[in-house]
């Protein structure tokens, strides 16, 4: 073979291994492609893969809430039926009532009664349901065998998410105004107004570590290590430790209220507090036609509410929060309409001159501290005395150095110092017109 020729083969051999090459690539691109478009497309095997990991967890999350609800469902089928006057066994978490008033049901915490009222049909579930602590008890609170039962009223929550919200990752109560401060007078809103959240405004759970001295803000109140010591079952005597408390408490609240669906409120102020080293020796009580506790610092009320509720497993009782008493608030308005029937009537919280002891009230007794219970005109829905009376410490704070009270005072007037009314003052001082009310919820 001539060197001419041997060139021209070699030259064919290489084109034909460049085209080769060539066409190895573009079929290697179009694999590659096709590789890609399978794996990462709306519908390829990652994307797959992905949506059927979800569809496997929220499967999961499905039956585990389906086995959650159908708990419930079995949890509430084998609760027993509370019946009037008749204790739920304390063996029991609760029992379950009904009445032809309402197609909700009502958990009765086991080692309470629905209270009697004979043939009356007066306590009903929308009339506010009273339950007592005492077999046999009846609406007027009378004595039997020489006592009185502790009496609450349910406050239904059909939302929990009304009542409160989550706030940088823990649960806050949820607060309303009902009217404005205008002059003399209070101008009502049309529908509840929500209170925005501020660390530094009106919120809850949370301390107040300052107190007012001579205008000039000092640490005091929860910074103060013999007020925390008043707390019994707080372990860390720190402002941040009473925090956490207060969390702990409020989130086992809410539990209670999403799972049972309401509350109870105490039916009269809080009585039987006392000021005393030992406070685990005081449970204040919740009955009719006793003074309501007066003149006590607000560690000793917080406290002691605590009492009434330790000997029982069931449930907890507690100061009231301050959504608490917007809700019932709320509930009460919406229960006691205008003349229409259909329209809540929140002139009740702006204006309570005729359902509260005040000194423009039209009673004979007025203007002066009353015994809780003693007048059935100032109730609503078998709650006596949220308006008039005694201003009433919540759990609420305000500022750096207030906690919240909420209702009237006897020495005030109805339009003046209506249900609705927020007041505060530092927690440590005693204050001869302030009282508390307690609530009571079933453990979760």
């Amino acid at each position: 073979m001539n060197q001419k020729s041997y060139l021209n083969k070699n030259k064919k051999s290489r084109g034909i291994t460049l085209v080769a090459l060539v066409v190895t690539i573009v079929v290697l691109l179009i694999l590659a492609g096709i590789t890609i478009t399978m794996l990462f497309s709306d519908s390829g095997i990652i994307t797959k893969a992905r949506e059927a990991a979800e569809a496997t967890n929220k499967a999961q999350s499905d039956t585990e809430q389906g086995i959650e609800n159908l708990e419930n469902k079995i949890g509430q089928s084998l609760a027993v039926k509370a019946v009037q006057g008749k204790l739920v066994s304390f063996a029991e978490r609760y029992g379950k009532y009904t009445d032809k008033t309402s197609s909700e049901m009502v958990p009765v915490p086991g080692g309470y009664c629905v209270v009697n009222d004979g043939k009356n049909e007066k306590n009903t579930i929308a009339s506010g349901l009273v339950i007592s602590d005492l077999e046999g008890d009846t609406l007027d609170n009378e004595e039997i065998d020489g006592k009185r039962g502790n009496q609450f009223v349910w406050v239904p929550v059909p939302d929990a998410n009304t009542i409160y919200e989550v706030k940088d990752g823990r649960n806050v109560g949820k607060l309303y105004e009902f009217g404005k401060y205008n002059n003399s007078n209070w101008e009502t809103y049309e529908t509840p107004q929500k209170i925005e959240y501020s660390e530094t405004g009106r919120r809850e759970p949370d301390v107040v570590t300052k107190t007012l001295s001579s205008e000039t803000e000092i640490e005091g109140n929860d910074a103060i290590t013999g007020n925390l010591d008043i707390i019994t079952d707080l372990t860390d005597k720190t402002p941040e430790g009473f925090k956490k408390l207060l969390q702990s408490e409020f989130d086992s609240m809410i539990e209670s209220v999403e799972k049972y669906g309401g509350f109870y409120i105490g039916r009269y102020e809080t009585q039987g507090m006392s000021a005393v080293s030992d406070v685990q020796t005081v449970t204040p009580t919740v009955k009719k036609g006793e003074t309501p506790s007066i003149n006590i610092n607000w560690y000793y009320m917080y406290q002691e509410s605590k009492n009434i509720g330790k000997d029982n497993d069931n449930v907890t009782s507690s100061m009231i929060w301050g959504c608490q008493w917007d809700r019932t608030l709320d509930w009460i308005a919406q229960t006691n309409p205008k003349e229409d029937k259909t329209t809540p009537n929140y002139e009740l919280l702006t204006n309570s001159t005729d359902w509260g002891n005040y000194n423009d009230s039209k009673e004979t007794t007025h203007g002066s501290l009353q015994n809780s219970g003693s007048n059935d005109k100032w109730q609503k829905n078998h709650i006596y005395d949220l308006a008039g009376n005694v201003r009433e410490w919540t759990l609420e704070s305000n500022g750096t150095n207030v906690r919240v009270n909420r209702g009237g005072e006897y020495d005030l007037s109805g339009s003046f110092a209506p249900a609705c009314q927020r007041g505060g003052n530092d927690p440590i001082k005693n204050i001869i017109d302030f009282g508390s009310r307690s609530t009571l919820y079933i453990n979760p």
